[in-house]
């Protein structure tokens, strides 16, 4: 095994050339990622291939070196393209001065290097032993609070185990404790583990006060997941069970909660250059008991979108409803951000909005609406949502604003499970009131 040592800056997973003269990898050397054309030997430096304003990566050399297939992110999403790269002169021909627009040409072959020991015997791949471990952070903010993680993150280069071990310091809503998560993605089947123990105060909230529903807990979750890409769209499946040990801080009570879940979903697309279309759904359910009271739910939601040019417009539904003997802590909450400590799988009762205050409404029942318009990483987006209980239904909550979704410019290879947003919003309710300008962000992490 050789390093290369090419510079300090961070090089994507490389392809070989056909002839094992040369690697293909993207690089970010000049701060968009571009592909380079690199010496294995590391005698002279990368050469670029590719200068795009978006970024290039994931390079995959087409069959007798013709080419390099590579996506490229635009302002519309990830395209799938194609550089053609010249072919070996034949010996003795002339070769025309704008026969290589993109490389030079070549030089004359290099001696074969001596051989100087055996070849090893191939061996299985193991993901273990291929651990690449740097530090991990996280944070969401917001007028009700904010959290911090920080710790340490690691998956193989194959990318099959993915793993973070992280602690969280907070206050309010914002959850405290620690994480120790883990995703192998190595089957059919992507298997998750997420082992956790949090503080939530909602009651130190500015804007609206749940001291009903401050709580320590503790415990984990395990799920599985499966999705196949169709040339319309994509289908998933998910399903998993966790348990938690809880205690309730306004009264002092511990309880254990237990629950399992499952979902599926759909997504459809249909677009060219100037305009599209597509459709989201899915359909989950869960059922539990907490405190010895078993409960079940149900929650669905449905989206369409419209594609005009750089510009995405969209509009969703979604609705749940829960029966049984269910407590405070297994109704919906409205309102809240998502966190890096907390499994999704165990908190679908959740409908988080970061704009609006963490359970700024409970109930029985919910539904919600929400509209946006996207261009590049900026979505303006116009929100309303209600839950609740046998009594009628009760106004709205609603939330006006627009955010940035910087999680869109990172690629997937180097950033899958990874979102960053920063947004301000207009929040207004009734039931409970407020009415205020919200600002708040977040960088939250899952394997």
């Amino acid at each position: 095994m050789r390093e290369l040592a090419l510079d300090a800056s961070p090089f994507g997973p490389p392809a070989w050339m056909p002839d094992s003269a040369r690697l293909v990898a993207a690089s970010d050397a000049s701060g968009i990622w571009n592909l380079v054309s690199v010496d294995p030997l590391g005698l002279e430096p990368p050469q670029p291939l590719t200068s795009v304003t978006g970024a290039a990566f994931g390079p995959a050399v087409a069959p007798g070196g013709s080419g390099v297939f590579f996506l490229s992110l635009t302002a519309k999403g990830v395209d799938i393209r194609r550089l053609a790269l010249p072919q070996a002169p034949v010996a003795g021909a002339q070769i025309p001065a704008d026969a290589y627009p993109i490389l030079p040409p070549p030089g004359p072959a290099e001696a074969p290097l001596p051989r100087t020991s055996e070849v090893a015997a191939s061996s299985p791949y193991r993901a273990l032993a291929t651990q690449i471990v740097r530090p991990f952070g996280g944070f969401t903010l917001g007028p009700d609070g904010s959290a911090w993680q920080a710790g340490v993150q690691g998956t193989d280069v194959l990318g099959r185990l993915d793993w973070i071990a992280a602690a969280s310091l907070g206050d309010a809503a914002g959850p405290r404790g620690g994480v120790l998560a883990g995703s192998w993605k190595g089957l059919p089947v992507a298997v998750d583990v997420h082992l956790f123990s949090s503080l939530e105060e909602p009651g130190s909230q500015h804007l609206v006060k749940r001291t009903e529903l401050d709580e320590q807990r503790w415990g984990g979750y395990a799920g599985g997941s499966w999705q196949r890409p169709f040339s319309w769209g994509r289908v998933s499946l998910e399903a998993g069970g966790g348990w938690t040990r809880l205690e309730t801080l306004s009264t002092n009570v511990d309880f254990s909660r237990a629950l399992g879940s499952a979902e599926a979903s759909a997504s459809f697309r249909r677009r060219n250059e100037i305009a599209g279309f597509g459709f989201d759904g899915a359909l989950g359910g869960s059922f539990g008991a907490t405190d010895g009271a078993s409960w079940r739910q149900w929650r669905g939601r449905a989206r369409a979108i419209g594609f005009l040019g750089p510009v995405r417009l969209s509009i969703a539904g979604q609705s749940g409803g829960t029966g049984g003997d269910p407590t405070r802590f297994d109704v919906f909450w409205l309102g809240g951000a998502s966190s890096t400590i907390l499994p999704p799988g165990l908190d679908r009762n959740r409908i988080e909005s970061p704009a609006l205050p963490d359970a700024a409404q409970i109930g029985r029942r919910f539904e919600s609406w929400r509209a946006e318009a996207t261009i590049s990483i900026l979505t303006l987006y116009a929100e309303r949502g209600r839950a609740w209980g046998p009594q009628t239904k009760p106004p709205w909550v609603e939330a006006l604003g627009g955010e940035l979704r910087l999680g869109r410019l990172i690629p997937a290879e180097l950033g899958d499970g990874l979102d960053i947003y920063v947004g301000l919003a207009r929040i207004r309710g009734q039931l409970p009131h407020f009415d205020s300008w919200r600002g708040y962000s977040g960088l939250i992490y899952r394997p």
